[in-house]
């Protein structure tokens, strides 16, 4: 399994496989598959695994690679830097297809698992909306386009939800506000998410533009309705004059007069 805990990955040999051997075998394919794609023969990775100061000896390479062997979160850091690649790709690749990304658990693809755990995107639960642009990123990614127009779109998707997601919640917290202050920081917090939502839909309106020119990929409902709402508004002025709130009362007049 990928540990930290065991300085010695076992061979494994129990034909039921835990969450833990599955992983690190996917660890292993994407090994095998990046190194096959860079050109890199396992001997070479050995090589190059003992000059970082972590060896693998080739046969114990391969052995990974067809999950024989688990693999240790120190060997797929060290395989990661001998590659030249970051290592959230040896764990998730970036694939349409759906990963075992915890225990029994196939909410994502392979693209979103790796955004998820780079931090880029909470963890989706099942009533949460589904990222609609993964799959062309995954795709136009897969077949080594140097501009990958989707996976600027798809980046953009998630921040527009992520940024409406925040708005909303600001709004709770204003209406269940217990004082002047929390109304106060809920409405900064409130406009601020609402500005960037704003600015990334006027963002992915024109990605869409550019990259969707031909109409060969119609956009989900749900994004097209977050793009309408927040295109066109105007960015929010402070949340001091829109809730009309203000500074705690001044002193009464004359608590200040020297006389």
């Amino acid at each position: 399994m990928i540990s930290a805990m065991s300085p010695h990955p076992r061979t494994r040999e129990a034909k039921s496989a835990t969450w833990e051997d599955r992983l690190s075998a996917q660890v292993g394919r994407n090994i095998a598959n990046t190194r096959a794609r860079l050109g890199v023969s396992a001997q070479e990775l050995s090589d190059r695994l003992a000059a970082l100061g972590s060896p693998l000896p080739r046969p114990t390479i391969s052995q990974i690679e067809t999950g024989q062997r688990t693999v240790s979160l120190a060997e797929a850091l060290a395989t990661a830097a001998a590659l030249g690649v970051p290592p959230v790709e040896l764990v998730y690749a970036p694939s349409p297809t759906p990963v075992e990304a915890l225990p029994g658990e196939m909410s994502m693809s392979g693209a979103e698992a790796a955004d998820w755990l780079r931090g880029d995107i909470p963890r989706p639960a099942a009533q949460e909306p589904r990222w609609k642009w993964s799959t062309r990123a995954a795709e136009t990614q897969a077949a080594g386009l140097t501009v990958n127009p989707w996976l600027m779109v798809a980046r953009a998707e998630r921040q527009l939800y992520l940024h409406d997601k925040n708005a909303n919640d600001a709004m709770d917290r204003l209406a269940t506000a217990a004082d002047q202050t929390d109304r106060f920081n809920a409405a900064q917090a409130h406009d601020a998410a609402e500005a960037a939502a704003i600015r990334t839909a006027r963002q992915l309106d024109l990605y869409l533009r550019t990259a969707n020119a031909d109409g060969a990929w119609e956009p989900a409902r749900e994004t097209l309705a977050l793009i309408d709402l927040y295109k066109t508004r105007e960015l929010p002025e402070q949340g001091i004059h829109r809730y009309h709130l203000t500074h705690p009362d001044p002193p009464p007049p004359g608590d200040n007069d020297s006389g």
